[in-house]
């Protein structure tokens, strides 16, 4: 009898540990949020991260696109729709709501990419189908990551963080190559968009203490970026490289 009531108490010890962390965990992720924005802001994804960029794109007048310049957009709207898969995989995988904020933040991301798309008349339809990308290198990454991060929760926190130094660091090359003032204009709200996640990102990960390795930034870039406050408000298209 006395055996086993050790083991109740035991159990009761071990599920209110678990249930104390969870509420913690909780409380830190919704502390600094307003019920008002809990739809956009729960687990730290800013409102402007969710991009909606169609009035500026169409003020920017149609102009001719190189072919290389059409192969970037049609890689930019692969990565990003990537990026929302594979969030949604994680989210599937382990049912925590970081995942899936991001995963509806990079839908905005590769949406808005899709609008430059639309514009210049190179959508086509097929290339929405979940999982798979015209682009090789892209579809590569995908899969590579995907079993990768499918690992365990730290390892796909690992590769969520991948994806956002990954995008950072092609994006920046990519915006010294183009002078298209809508491709621009694009590129560094996705950078900005981009910084952020890193930032909520690697802000869990110290909240679980989870280790992350520095992958495609260098360590200083990637501190400057983590340890400066999160970017609220959208790039304008006044502070575009080209602008004027």
């Amino acid at each position: 009898m006395k055996k086993l009531i050790v083991l109740k108490l035991v159990f009761v010890l071990v599920i209110g540990g678990l249930v104390y962390g969870a509420v913690r965990l909780g409380i830190h992720l919704t502390s600094e949020i307003g019920q008002d924005d809990i739809s956009l802001e729960f687990a730290g994804v800013d409102p402007s991260d969710y991009l909606d960029l169609t009035e500026q794109i169409h003020a920017v007048d149609l102009v001719q696109l190189t072919s290389d310049e059409k192969r970037e957009l049609y890689r930019i709207y692969d990565q990003e729709r990537a990026a929302r898969d594979l969030f949604m995989s994680f989210d599937n995988a382990w049912g925590l709501d970081i995942f899936s904020n991001l995963a509806a933040s990079e839908e905005s991301h590769y949406q808005t990419v899709k609008v430059l798309l639309d514009k210049y008349a190179l959508f086509d339809l097929k290339w929405d189908t979940f999982e798979v990308y015209q682009t090789q290198a892209v579809q590569s990454r995908y899969d590579a990551w995907k079993t990768e991060g499918l690992q365990s929760l730290a390892h796909s926190l690992q590769i969520g963080g991948m994806i956002e130094e990954q995008a950072i660091q092609d994006y920046q090359e990519l915006s010294d190559q183009i002078d298209k003032i809508d491709i621009l204009f694009v590129l560094a709200n996705l950078m900005k968009g981009s910084r952020n996640h890193l930032r909520l990102l690697s802000e869990f990960m110290n909240e679980l203490a989870i280790d992350y390795t520095v992958t495609y930034l260098t360590q200083s870039e990637f501190d400057q970026i983590v340890n400066l406050p999160r970017e609220t408000d959208t790039v304008p298209l006044r502070d575009c490289p080209c602008a004027y």
